[in-house]
């Protein structure tokens, strides 16, 4: 009796410790809510961990996804980060490629086109040079500031002297290229006559022309740094010097004579062979030999070489059978404004026929 009646009190004992009604519903949440914990936090571990137990949870496939978003994320954000600093360097390098200017005078153009001609290496050009200038092909500021002129024609009018003066001023480093640049060329042709004879005979109204008395070449006039001969030009000296100058090397000058180039390129020399009179002994080098190559003689359009032995040249052309008259032409002609070959045609070139009163 006293067994049975002492299970049953504790029996009410453990009864009036069970929670009921809230507090039964709070102790079941608390349980759910440890074992969906517990449960979740084993879901993190890998296949692969130290345990050996396999991942169970789709958490983990996707850690990878996020991982990979991330990763070309900031990959993104590197290569626009270089695109930028790439971009600055190249303005950078553009800013200080030196300027170039290419300026016209008087003259036919044929030096511009000359260096129009080298086709794909002028575009190379603006890779390493700012052309700031070169109205023959578009960009047209000639009173900008510039590294490097390149001057072609000479001085003819009251206007050309100015503007010559403006652009030695803007130019740290000035080339004349060309027979009119370096020898007056052509024009200067009416310095050995009477010009307003020739300007009547060409102009209806040659008073409304200005002109100088006589043309020159560049170095009358101004400084100049570099002379490249030739009429026209060869562009693949000028393209030389100017890799010479980028590479802070001051470029040579040719000076030997153009009989020296042909026997380098293996040209047969006209003189010796066809008799014809050639001014290749007291010719710049500088042509590549382009006439006697093609069996020509050369008629000096590259101007006097460095040494002139005029006296020699003109007695082997008067023993082919040209008369004084015609060994002074061979002298004053495209470069007649040079002073070796100026003074040795006037010295061959008979006296004008006086007139009978």
């Amino acid at each position: 009796m006293f067994e049975r009646s002492e299970f049953r009190s504790r029996r009410l004992l453990r009864a009036s410790q069970r929670p009921t009604g809230r507090d039964s519903r709070a102790c079941f949440l608390l349980v759910t809510f440890l074992f969906t914990k517990k449960k979740s936090d084993s879901s993190y571990r890998t296949k692969n961990t130290p345990t050996g137990k396999e991942e169970n949870n789709d958490s983990v496939k996707k850690a990878p996804l996020k991982q990979s978003r991330r990763v070309a994320t900031q990959k993104y954000r590197n290569n626009r980060k270089q695109e930028k600093t790439k971009s600055k360097q190249t303005d950078k390098m553009n800013t200080l490629k030196p300027k170039l200017a290419i300026h016209k005078f008087s003259s036919c153009d044929g030096c511009q086109l000359a260096l129009l001609n080298l086709g794909e290496n002028l575009l190379e050009l603006p890779k390493y040079v700012d052309i700031t200038h070169f109205a023959e092909a578009g960009p047209n500021n000639p009173n900008a500031k510039v590294d490097v002129s390149l001057v072609e024609g000479s001085i003819s009018t009251p206007a050309d002297v100015e503007r010559i003066k403006q652009v030695r001023e803007n130019s740290a480093y000035l080339i004349a290229i060309g027979a009119c640049a370096t020898a007056g060329g052509l024009q200067a042709l009416a310095n050995l006559a009477d010009r307003d004879a020739w300007m009547a005979a060409v102009y209806a109204q040659p008073a409304a022309i200005e002109t100088l008395s006589s043309s020159s070449a560049i170095s009358e006039h101004v400084k100049v740094d570099l002379e490249l001969h030739g009429c026209p030009v060869n562009s693949q000296q000028v393209i030389a010097a100017l890799a010479d100058l980028l590479a802070g090397v001051k470029p040579a000058s040719e000076r030997q004579t153009l009989c020296m180039e042909c026997k380098r390129n293996g040209a047969v020399c006209t003189m010796v062979t066809k008799g014809e009179p050639c001014m290749g002994p007291v010719t710049r080098a500088g042509c590549g030999a382009l006439c006697p190559s093609l069996g020509r003689a050369c008629y000096s359009c590259y101007g006097p070489a460095e040494t002139v032995n005029d006296g020699a040249l003109a007695q082997r052309l008067q023993s082919l059978g040209l008369t004084s008259e015609d060994v002074a032409r061979r002298f004053l002609f495209i470069t007649s404004g040079a002073p070796p070959f100026r003074d040795a045609g006037m010295r061959l070139r008979p006296p004008p026929l006086e007139s009978d009163e």
